[in-house]
């Protein structure tokens, strides 16, 4: 993809050697991995502490291809691989597992497809959990889409419910329609089981809050706060006097509650934190931002309208900054001539984190639109936006702040495949090359909530004259003044190339 300077003066060498990633293999290799699935890439904090040194969760129990799969079939070098003339379609790999508790499961296949072929639609595998009777706990059928290029693994995954403990057996069937290598099977629970909603934004005047834990832990309890201030006395009084009400089964805890009612001592904008606690032990955390209006356009009359988009803190529960927050947070566009500049903070969720750029460029008409995600350990200016949702590069997939998983889902339906950034990118590396900032061009923003902002506002933008596009900053637990002053320098030389682009010059 790309690589250039240091970003970081000797300061910032240490934090950002630290988030420093391995470059992705080429299609030549057996089987390369894309860039979300490094920890030390766009999931490192999510990744850190959860996964073991050969990447499998924490608890899983593994099955490697060459002992899992065949007869029928052919080992390769990573794998067990299935093509015509090596295997005939059907059940290619089958596994049971040691005796397992209750509650919920991830199955998982890490595959790869030597050629997906065009016809993304058409089945590649269907993966099938069986409980010790034979009966189909789960069925996941994985297209040939999910696999966007040839040797890149992929993570297929397909949730289910366990009601008693026992083994289960696990099947994948190939269908003989696009060749596959598989690397490994496994079975694990779930790191992340919160889901709030509704999602982030303006909140109605009838709105219910509802916080939903799936498999919950023995004695679990539910805390939430709105900023500093603790609701979880409100919530209790609210679930005692029956104004909220909680629903319990074996496998799911669902309380509602009137937002106006819980939130009555919370001063909006507000970031609401839910946490999921079993006894102190924090089991699971999500975050929503809720609104008491939308952004106001603050767009100065006369002056060429710029939109600077950044995130909120990912994970949920990070307590580290987010240097794209940062970035746009602190601009000072006081330099910029008969420019003017409206920051906007988004939550780091699927469809919300769009949805919330779409309405300032519907109601406020910007004519320059650029986004900021926190990515690796330099700058990287993307040029291409994929329409899939999509962190199956991942097992078990990474949820966003509010506790969604996305596996594969298109962003449009009926929209283009990719799009093209609209930012200038050359003249963008050169100024910034001149800057002594680490920069270079990248063909991959992943498919996680960057990639959902990104391809959603080309889309919106693609019949007009508005310049749009999406950068990449720096990984940085902490933005120090040092690092907000090239933090600073980045977001002036990106806007300074854009605003000339659409002023055409």
């Amino acid at each position: 993809m790309r690589r250039g300077r240091s970003f970081a003066t000797a300061t910032l060498a240490v934090a950002l050697l630290a988030a420093s990633c391995s470059p992705a293999g080429d299609a030549a290799q057996p089987g390369r991995t894309s860039r979300d699935s490094d920890p030390d890439g766009l999931f490192r904090d999510f990744l850190d502490g959860k996964y073991d040194g050969a990447g499998h969760p924490l608890g899983a129990t593994v099955f490697e291809a060459e002992a899992a799969c065949g007869p029928a079939g052919v080992r390769e070098a990573e794998g067990w691989a299935a093509h015509a003339g090596a295997a005939a379609a059907g059940v290619l790999c089958r596994a049971t597992t040691p005796a397992l508790g209750t509650g919920s499961f991830v199955f998982n296949v890490r595959a790869l497809s030597h050629a997906p072929g065009t016809d993304g639609a058409a089945t590649a595998l269907t993966l099938t959990v069986r409980d010790a009777a034979g009966a189909a706990l789960a069925t996941q059928v994985v297209p040939a889409s999910a696999f966007p290029a040839p040797l890149l693994f992929r993570n297929l995954s397909v949730r289910y419910t366990q009601a008693a403990a026992g083994p289960v057996t696990l099947e994948v069937d190939w269908s003989g329609a696009i060749p596959v290598r598989l690397d490994y099977l496994e079975v694990f629970h779930p790191e992340r089981q919160l889901v709030v909603g509704p999602p982030s934004g303006v909140l109605g005047a009838d709105a219910a809050l509802t916080l939903e834990l799936v498999d919950p832990p023995a004695y679990a309890s539910l805390q939430a706060r709105c900023g500093a201030t603790d609701l979880s006395p409100t919530l209790a009084a609210l679930l005692a006097d029956g104004t909220a009400t909680q629903e319990t089964t074996d496998f799911r805890t669902t309380v509602t509650a009137p937002a106006a009612a819980l939130l009555a001592s919370c001063v909006l904008p507000a970031r609401v934190t839910v946490q999921a606690l079993a006894g102190t032990a924090v089991k699971a955390t999500s975050r929503v931002s809720y609104l008491d209006a939308p952004p106001a356009c603050a767009f100065a009359p006369g002056a060429l309208p710029v939109l600077l988009t950044g995130f909120e803190p990912f994970p949920a529960d990070s307590t580290a900054d987010n240097s794209a927050e940062r970035a746009v947070r602190g601009f000072d566009s006081s330099a910029l001539t008969d420019v003017s500049v409206m920051p906007l903070i988004i939550p780091v969720e699927y469809d919300s984190a769009p949805a919330w750029v779409l309405d300032v460029i519907r109601r406020c008409r910007p004519e320059v639109v650029i986004s900021f995600g926190q990515g690796r350990w330099a700058v990287d200016v993307e040029t291409t936006a994929y329409n899939r949702k999509d962190t199956t590069d991942v097992a078990g997939g990474v949820p966003d702040n509010r506790g969604v998983v996305q596996s594969g889902e298109p962003i449009d339906p009926d929209g283009p495949a990719e799009l093209p950034t609209g930012l200038p990118v050359a003249p963008i590396l050169a100024r910034l090359e001149t800057a002594g900032i680490d920069a270079g061009a990248s063909d991959d923003p992943g498919r996680y909530i960057c990639n959902d902002v990104f391809y959603s506002e080309l889309r919106e933008l693609a019949d007009t004259a508005a310049v749009a596009g999406f950068v990449h900053l720096p990984y940085m637990a902490r933005v120090d003044e040092e690092a907000q002053a090239r933090l600073q320098i980045v977001v002036e030389s990106v806007v300074r190339e854009a605003v000339a682009l659409r002023r055409g010059r």
